[in-house]
């Protein structure tokens, strides 16, 4: 096992903060269901005064066998049409590390996926061949992002207009040197079912697989090892003021429209359970600590609701 003060010694310095904003941020614990927001930084990441550039990598997966009684999910055909220009708009939770203490480096869950449908107006939908998740989706997700919500590592279900279900994983590190974003997606090859418990899963480990051969954040469903970051966060996620650093676990819907869907309806809904956090201390997965903030922009035609601080439900309303 790695120690906490092995990592802060991999850590690199953080300088030259370009602030890219999509909202500001308010703090409220679960229970108090109020808002907070997601800002977007570019970061310039140097070390030992030379600036640290990683290529991103992920690792095509094959799909588990599924039971023969679950339905294969209907294609997101529209449900009306994209009325404005596509931004994020989230239905869950993040933990906000400028607002707390803790200390952590992977996130978890369990989710069970439903269907959605987008709007039509846009045609640019997740690609799977493609490698790509274009401007019209709708998707839930875990995610462990840096303390600036500037990067990160998620893994979930993702769909798009006219397009199936399928598993997703996507790596962004974020770059203000002039140099373009770091990112990856990718899918797994065949349609999903709805309505199914999967375990999807953000989790630092001191030595991940060749080739990578260091340490990295991993992104997994279930079992199935998806993608890794190809580049050990801890020298290239912004940490924050203090030592060790603070990540941002988040556990959310998300849309690109607000005339698109949310995951469920109101009698079937997307459902969180378990939700949870990796320790920076120990490396350990642990549950919530009910530290978490409603997630901004707040996709409208979308309910949500909360229990004990580690279960979500989210769903849609038009």
């Amino acid at each position: 096992m790695v120690t906490g003060e092995a990592r802060r010694q991999q850590e690199a310095r953080h300088v030259g903060v370009q602030r890219k904003s999509f909202g500001s941020a308010s703090v409220t614990h679960l229970g108090a269901m109020s808002g907070s927001s997601r800002a977007l930084r570019f970061e310039l990441l140097t070390k030992e005064g030379e600036t640290v550039r990683y290529r991103i990598r992920a690792i095509l997966v094959a799909t588990a066998a599924l039971g023969a009684s679950l339905v294969v999910t209907p294609r997101a055909d529209a449900v009306g049409t994209c009325a404005q220009q596509h931004a994020n708009y989230f239905d869950g939770y993040l933990h906000v590390p400028s607002a707390h203490s803790d200390t952590f480096e992977g996130a978890s869950g369990y989710i069970v996926n439903q269907f959605a449908s987008t709007c039509e107006g846009d045609p640019e939908s997740p690609s799977p061949a493609n490698r790509t998740i274009g401007n019209n989706f709708t998707t839930v997700w875990v995610m462990i992002a840096d303390y600036n919500l500037n990067s990160w590592s998620q893994v979930g279900a993702i769909s798009g207009y006219n397009l199936d279900q399928y598993f997703w994983a996507e790596v962004v590190l974020h770059w203000n040197n002039g140099s373009p974003d770091e990112r990856y997606d990718r899918f797994i090859g065949s349609p999903l079912t709805y309505g199914v418990r999967h375990a999807y899963t953000e989790k630092w480990v001191a030595s991940c697989p060749a080739p990578t051969n260091h340490s990295c954040e991993e992104s997994f469903v279930d079992s199935t090892r998806v993608t890794d970051t190809d580049f050990n966060p801890f020298g290239n996620f912004a940490g924050g003021p203090t030592s060790p650093p603070r990540w941002s676990p988040q556990y959310s819907a998300e849309k690109t429209y607000q005339e698109s869907q949310i995951q469920g309806d109101p009698s079937t809904h997307a459902k969180f359970t378990s939700i949870g956090v990796q320790q920076f201390s120990n490396n350990a997965f642990v549950l919530e600590p009910c530290t978490l903030s409603i997630a901004a922009p707040q996709a409208t035609y979308a309910g949500r609701s909360s229990s004990g601080c580690v279960n979500i439900d989210v769903w849609a309303t038009n």
